[in-house]
């Protein structure tokens, strides 16, 4: 039987690593866990909402996760019924509790409904509300106004004149509305983000098929402070252009990310465009590979900067790794950085922290217990969440395929001295497979065979004591 060896030296380094104000965490079960916004809280730690798979009594439950300022758990709390129920959007208030909006199937009167919590410090629930109508409604973002209310934005298939519309909603500080409006023509139309501006009006961001020039345009609506429209524009081209945050900057302006199909150099990228405080365009930015780039959140910096994530498959060591892009006021890339490892990762929130850093969140496959797992980074400055340091030792690994019909894998491995070692498969979607070799080995030369099921790409994450090595074999 003919087999042909494919031999792969490497020098692998035991790292000694040094905080240099960042680490990375995993939280989750066995199933599906994905962090979708995050904030830094008042005593310096950081609060986390989005969903769960892995415990509570639906499909889906909403997950909020308390750390201290290392990103380790204080609490966690679990919110939900027996359906599908997501945390979109958390802030904390000023009575330090949590303000969270989302969606919910599990309660309320239509198919999917938004759903709003309260809670105190400790996570412990206050009160709850539940808003739409027969149809789909669903809470995408919510901040905490001046007056100690609220103001809420999303989807709706409800209410509005065409087949969704976004919607904008006032509400006290117990959650009851004050006002609802409904911004959409014909078709498809929707918003991501919402923020109070200094005139104490509004300012929200999203998606148009209604309106503009393409498939979809980025919607960006500015009013009142009752939600009367004051203007509205559309951004994009011929295809399919979406905006999923907005922040008014502190020109007076506004700064929106999202992703576009129209403009770069990929399938999709990043968007990025800079208004003045009318709406009118004062530049725009595209940042991407040749293959897929989204932006789903933007912050702006002490100094006027700001920074982006959202992930991205045209770089990094995965199938999809977090994408961070910090740029100047004028739109200039400052730097870029890919987090994550051989699987599927994103960020789906950032937010600028008290000593310059950054915080992140969203979801991984590379690394943590489940088929995905809440994804918290915190990284300094120039987004490095770690220092790598220290070359202790080498170590040779090589690798052998049967391409004569059979799957089975020989892996061998040589070390210099005892270390603790574990091999982990995926698929080329970043999907886990197996951990076909885990334990203590001794130094010297190492051999493990294992079969796999099926023919294709795979890729293979082998830990040394502290060190990850990655690489690729095709089963023919």
């Amino acid at each position: 039987m003919f087999k042909k060896m494919l031999s792969l030296v490497v020098l692998l380094v035991s790292i000694s690593t040094m905080l240099t104000g960042g680490w990375s965490k995993y939280f989750g079960g066995s199933d599906e866990d994905m962090g979708i916004s995050v904030q830094q809280t008042i005593d310096g730690g950081y609060i986390v909402c989005g969903f769960t798979d892995s415990w509570g009594p639906g499909n889906e439950s909403v997950y909020l996760l308390k750390t201290d300022d290392l990103g380790e758990m204080t609490w966690a709390k679990i919110f939900g019924g027996v359906e599908t129920d997501v945390g979109f959007s958390i802030q904390q208030c000023t009575d330090s509790g949590y303000i969270i909006c989302g969606y919910t199937e599990s309660s309320g009167a239509g198919n999917y409904d938004i759903y709003l919590l309260k809670t105190d410090v400790n996570g412990v629930l206050s009160w709850t509300k539940t808003l739409g109508g027969t149809y789909e409604d669903r809470g995408k973002f919510i901040c905490q106004t001046a007056d100690n209310g609220f103001i809420l934005t999303g989807l709706t298939y409800s209410y509005g004149a065409g087949l969704s519309d976004a919607f904008l909603i006032k509400l006290d500080d117990q959650g009851n509305t004050l006002w609802s409006k409904y911004f959409g023509g014909i078709n498809h139309d929707w918003c991501a983000s919402v923020q109070q501006t200094s005139d104490g009006g509004y300012i929200i961001c999203g998606g148009t098929s209604s309106y503009g020039s393409g498939d979809y345009d980025v919607y960006l609506i500015k009013t009142d402070q009752d939600g009367n429209d004051l203007w509205i524009e559309t951004f994009g081209g011929a295809q399919s252009d979406n905006g999923y945050s907005v922040k008014q900057t502190s020109d007076g302006g506004y700064i929106i990310v999202g992703d576009t199909k129209s403009y770069g150099a990929g399938i999709n990228d990043v968007y990025v465009i800079k208004t003045d405080s009318c709406g009118d365009t004062l530049w725009t930015r595209i940042f991407g590979g040749s293959t897929h780039d989204i932006a789903y959140c933007i912050d702006e910096t002490r100094s006027g900067n700001f920074i982006i994530t959202g992930e991205t498959s045209s770089f990094g060591a995965g199938y999809n790794d977090v994408y961070l892009i910090s740029i100047s006021a004028s739109g200039d890339l400052i730097w870029s950085k890919t987090l994550g490892g051989i699987g599927a990762d994103c960020g789906r929130s950032v937010s600028y922290t008290a000593d310059g850093g950054y915080i992140i969140t969203g979801g991984t496959t590379s690394y943590g217990a489940g088929n995905s797992d809440i994804y918290l980074l915190k990284t300094d400055s120039n987004g490095v969440a770690v220092e790598e340091t220290v070359i202790y030792y080498p170590h040779q690994i090589s690798y052998s395929i049967n391409q004569r019909g059979s799957n089975l894998v020989s892996l061998e491995f040589s070390l210099s001295q005892s270390s603790n070692v574990q091999l982990d498969i995926y698929d080329v979607s970043g999907r886990f497979i197996s951990t076909p070799l885990t334990g203590s080995y001794s130094a010297g030369n190492h051999n493990v065979t294992f079969n796999m099921e099926n023919k294709g790409v795979y890729f293979f994450s082998m830990k040394i004591d502290q060190t990850t090595h990655t690489g690729k074999y095709i089963i023919f």
